[in-house]
């Protein structure tokens, strides 16, 4: 779990294969709250690659994380990506740690979706 802080690291995030992308703001009781549920699960799953834009500090990034991957900017905000894609998200309560775990059972999107030569 990583805070992403730059545009550099929000490339490499989504140039990964698996990635799960936490947006949530500290000026949200409901995010912070739920920020915990998330801290928690990926306390849990130690070599899951996952990180977070921190919405108040860094608002560009995060509408450019919204923009990258076609989901509306809200907070807070789970992404799970698959080859930068989103595979699976949730917004506010329907973030939980079962929610987040059941992500990564999602299927992985055909290589024509991803623009990719078979």
């Amino acid at each position: 779990m990583q805070r992403i802080r730059t545009l550099a690291q929000l490339d490499l995030a989504l140039a990964t294969s698996t990635f799960l992308l936490f947006i949530h703001s500290l000026l949200c009781d409901t995010s912070v709250a739920i920020f915990h549920e998330y801290e928690q699960w990926s306390a849990r799953k130690p070599g899951t690659d996952t990180g977070w834009i921190d919405a108040d500090a860094d608002p560009v990034l995060a509408r450019s994380a919204a923009d990258r991957t076609g989901i509306p900017h809200d907070f807070p905000l789970a992404i799970f990506l698959r080859k930068g894609r989103p595979s699976w998200t949730a917004a506010g309560q329907a973030i939980t740690q079962a929610g987040l775990g059941s992500a990564f059972g999602w299927p992985l999107p055909a290589r024509d979706e991803l623009g990719e030569p078979s």
